[in-house]
């Protein structure tokens, strides 16, 4: 006799049919993937990617004079050396205008017909051992009080013509800048032979006959 058929024993084949069915399913799904990943025919994703990125501009470095100090010492006289007993110089290095330069032959008819004064900047013992007739004596390192006596005499306008010892001497050159930057003087010039180059003109003057 055949027995009766139950729900139970009925579903647990199909029950393992679905499982089995899902096992291959999945290890087919695997397997795929697998397979595109490794061949290079395989199907990529379209991954949209980040554009590349913009070149570094270039750093230019800036031009000019940007810092507040040293623009405040270009404002002043440039490289004009201070006295003794007034304020610091301006920046070492900074631009000096140059000075004209003149000869004793050139100076010496503007010293005769008294359209220059003549300055002689070295110190007052070696203005006492000799120097050019009609000369004053101002030293390149004399006080500042001597130097504003000396622009209260005279009018800015007046030409000034300032000597030293010869062409190795920097005296000359640094008192007219000190005239030009502190008694605001608009006419300086420099004889930078000095009393050397004077010297020896006078020496090669004929000796007038007894």
């Amino acid at each position: 006799m055949t027995p009766p058929h139950t729900p139970e024993t009925g579903s647990a084949p199909t029950a393992r049919l679905w499982l089995q069915a899902a096992c291959i399913f999945a290890a087919s799904v695997a397997l795929g993937l697998i397979y595109n990943s490794a061949s290079p025919l395989g199907v990529r994703p379209n991954v949209p990617q980040d554009p590349a990125p913009a070149p570094a501009k270039p750093v230019v470095p800036p031009t000019g004079y940007f810092n507040e100090t040293l623009s405040m010492a270009l404002e002043t006289s440039p490289g004009v050396p201070t006295p003794r007993g007034t304020t610091p110089t301006p920046a070492a290095g900074a631009p000096q205008a140059a000075i004209p330069a003149l000869t004793w032959t050139q100076v010496k008819p503007l010293l005769e017909a008294g359209k220059i004064v003549l300055v002689d900047s070295r110190p007052k013992s070696a203005f006492d051992l000799g120097h050019i007739p009609g000369a004053v004596s101002l030293p390149s390192d004399a006080p500042l009080t001597e130097l504003q006596a000396f622009a209260a005499k005279h009018p800015k306008d007046t030409a000034l013509v300032v000597y030293c010892n010869s062409t190795t001497c920097r005296s000359s050159q640094q008192l007219a800048h000190q005239l030009i930057s502190l008694g605001k003087f608009r006419n300086v010039s420099e004889m930078p032979g000095g009393f050397a180059e004077y010297t020896v003109a006078q020496a090669s003057q004929p000796k007038a006959k007894p």
